[in-house]
């Protein structure tokens, strides 16, 4: 209490001294910018300090002067303290409540085209704040027909936001409606496959975006090898442009991409080979398709590399390959007296005879698997034994056979000429 004697007063002390506290004024409470707190008319000999009540700021919830701007951490409400010290050292203090609110989000979304007679209904979101349109609506959302320049203004409290939006009708059946092909939608793994355009009304130009290939983008009209390398299904989408404007579709999951089976496993008991289980099956010697081996063995008549290709239920394959030698040379008409050495040989070997044959005019002849003379000769036989050497180095390997034919004689033997 203060004695006022021998005066008198007729009101009551108030909570601070209001005729030395200059009045405070805050401008922009929206969350994330710098809020501005400032004196409108204080004493140039005051101590002046603030405390934001956001401890959440750290150093920054104080401050001091008579204009001060804080970035307050959340949208909520904050008690703020001012201390003054006026000149004199008398001390008033204020508590202030500041409320931050948010800024309004807004998406009208991209620039649209539509079909003349369509409707599009934009919407400003954040229900129950204000909304000012540039049509003069101001209610959260607004019905478009007619093609514009459509814009909004979103108010929470003193925040405010906006977002515009060009709208745009035609007509549509002048448009170049997007329309793909391919041989088969339907490959396997490492594939590739040629597009072709099916769009109606003409179209001057083409984004093609095919997800999962390489390349993954084209300009062209028709573009070809178009290459997937993993397994999966995969959108394709095209962009056409004629002089009406431009359409864009998206073809979900249009190519299917199946993956590559396993190599198969090739096992062997004497001559016959034996695949790993497949769908289907097809072998080959020497890199050529052997007509009609389709199952799942195979045997084999020659030496040399044999392959076997597996497919799966989709058609997709993979392949091993065996280098097979046959160490034993069968005598499809025996003749014991008769020897051919080396056999295997490098084609380079000499036909012998020890016993059994009658002194005359002999025909030697060579010949491959389909019957074909690849060496002939007509020898005169006086003495036993007899041998003679034969250089067919230039034959490929392979399984040959050596014919012996006298008048009333006739001998087979098989030969084998082996080469790195």
């Amino acid at each position: 209490a203060v004695n006022m004697s021998p005066k008198s007063m007729g009101l009551g002390l108030p909570n601070f001294i209001a005729s030395f506290f200059s009045p405070i004024k805050i401008e922009n409470t929206c969350f994330g910018d710098s809020t501005h707190l400032f004196l409108t008319s204080a004493d140039g000999d005051s101590i002046i300090s603030w405390d934001f009540g956001d401890p959440a700021s750290g150093a920054a919830n104080t401050d001091t002067g008579v204009s001060v701007f804080h970035v307050f951490t959340a949208i909520d409400t904050f008690d703020i303290t001012i201390i003054e010290i006026l000149s004199g050292g008398i001390v008033d203090t204020i508590y202030l409540t500041v409320t931050i609110v948010g800024m309004p989000v807004i998406t009208l979304g991209n620039d649209t085209l539509l079909c003349l007679g369509d409707t599009l209904i934009l919407d400003a979101g954040n229900p129950g704040l204000g909304y000012s349109w540039s049509n003069g609506s101001s209610g959260q959302t607004i019905a478009v027909t007619d093609s514009g320049i459509y814009s909004v203004i979103v108010s929470n409290g003193g925040c405010k936001n906006s977002d515009s939006i060009n709208v745009s009708f035609i007509n549509c059946a002048l448009l170049s409606i997007p329309g793909i092909s391919v041989p088969d939608p339907s490959i396997c793994e490492k594939f590739c496959v040629d597009y072709t355009d099916q769009s109606t009304n003409n179209p001057t130009a083409w984004i093609w975006t095919f997800d999962g290939a390489n390349p993954v983008t084209s300009t062209l009209q028709n573009p070809s090898n178009i290459c997937y390398s993993t397994p999966g299904a995969y959108d394709v989408t095209l962009t056409t442009t004629n002089v009406y404007g431009s359409v864009t579709t998206t073809f979900p999951g249009f190519m299917t991409v199946y993956a590559t089976p396993l190599p198969p496993t090739i096992s062997q008991s004497g001559l016959t080979l034996f695949s790993s289980f497949a769908t289907s099956y097809q072998w080959q010697f020497n890199s050529l398709d052997i007509i009609g081996a389709t199952n799942q063995t195979y045997t084999v008549t020659q030496t040399g590399f044999y392959t076997v290709f597996v497919f799966d239920s989709y058609g997709c394959s993979n392949y091993t390959s065996k280098y097979v030698v046959i160490s034993g040379i069968d005598d499809p008409d025996g003749a014991s007296g008769f020897i051919i050495s080396p056999n295997p040989s490098s084609g380079v070997f000499t036909i012998e005879w020890m016993s059994g044959l009658p002194p005359g005019v002999v025909s030697i002849k060579v010949v491959n698997t389909l019957g074909q003379i690849l060496f002939s000769s007509a020898e005169n036989i006086n003495t036993i034994p007899w041998k003679k050497e034969i250089n067919l180095n230039n034959l490929s390997r392979g399984v040959y056979f050596t014919e012996f034919k006298m008048e009333n004689d006739f001998y087979k033997k098989k030969i084998m000429i082996m080469r790195p």
